[in-house]
C-alpha cells in the first residue's frame, strides 16, 4: 500500500532469565535426583516454551561434561547470574559455536564438536519456539551488554 511504512520483522528475545531459570532448574533436579526433563518442562512452560526441555537437558549435561565440573548456578530468589550462567547466555547468543567451551573439551575433539552441534541445535529450537508464527526474524537471546 502506498504511503504505509513497511516494518521490519520483529526480533524475538529469550532473556537471560530464561537461560538462568533452565540452568537452575536442571541443577536442582540433578542434585535432588528428580527427573530432569520434567523439572525443566515445568520451569520452561512458565515462559511458554516447555518444548525446549529436552534441548536444555542435553545442553546442560554437555556443558558440565565439557567444563569437567558441576555447573554453578545462582539461587532461585532472583540472585544475579552465576559465571556459568553468563557463559551459557554468551554461548547461545554469540556466533562462537562453543569455541570458548574448551576447558576439558580441548582434550577430546569429539566434545568440542558435540558442543558446537548442541549450541546450534539449541539456537535453532529457541528460534523456532520463540519466533512468532508467520513472522520471520532472527531469534536473539538479548540485546546490548550483559545484564
Amino acid at each position: 500500500m502506498p504511503g504505509v511504512p513497511t516494518l521490519p520483522a520483529p526480533t524475538v528475545f529469550a532473556t537471560p532469565s530464561l537461560i538462568a531459570a533452565a540452568a537452575r532448574s536442571w541443577r536442582s533436579a540433578r542434585d535432588d535426583g528428580r527427573p530432569v526433563q520434567a523439572a525443566l518442562f515445568a520451569t520452561l512452560d512458565r515462559y511458554r516454551c516447555g518444548v525446549l526441555a529436552p534441548v536444555f537437558a542435553s545442553l546442560m549435561a554437555l556443558y558440565e561434561t565439557c567444563a569437567g565440573r558441576r555447573i554453578r548456578v545462582g539461587r532461585f530468589d532472583g540472585a544475579p547470574l552465576s559465571n556459568d550462567e553468563h557463559i551459557l547466555v554468551d554461548l547461545l547468543d554469540g556466533p562462537a559455536d562453543g569455541q570458548r567451551m574448551t576447558l576439558h573439551a580441548a582434550a577430546d575433539p569429539g566434545l568440542s564438536t558435540a558442543m558446537r552441534i548442541a549450541l546450534r541445535s539449541t539456537r535453532i529450537m529457541i528460534g523456532l519456539t520463540l519466533e512468532p508464527i508467520g513472522r520471520p526474524g532472527r531469534a536473539k537471546l538479548r540485546s546490548g551488554s550483559r545484564p
